[in-house]
């Protein structure tokens, strides 16, 4: 008869490797899902900040502006069983007036 510790090591031992085993079909599987998620920007306004209000960084100046926007987008399709929290940034790009 096998002693209480070794009844403990392999019921452990089989729990552990069924939740690999499970966890494993979870990544594989939630990369066959497919998010097509389409969205609209729209802009409300667009304050920039004037050489005089810019903030400066020791060496080197920065524009400074504020933009307004309202994003309206259906991110649902993005969910799946392994997504936990979703994270959006807005990137900006623009040519000043020495083009750079």
């Amino acid at each position: 008869m096998h002693s209480l510790y070794a009844r403990i090591n392999n019921i452990t031992a089989t729990l552990s490797t069924c939740m690999m085993v499970l966890l494993a079909g979870i990544a594989c599987s939630s990369s066959l899902f497919t998010a097509d998620s389409k969205g609209t920007l729209n802009i409300s306004s667009v304050q920039v900040c004037f050489p005089g209000q810019t903030r400066r960084i020791p060496g080197r100046t920065q524009d400074f502006a504020f933009v307004n926007f309202n994003l309206t987008a259906d991110l649902t399709p993005l969910f799946n069983w392994n997504t936990k929290q979703l994270f959006l940034y807005v990137g900006a790009e623009y040519t000043n007036a020495k083009g750079v």
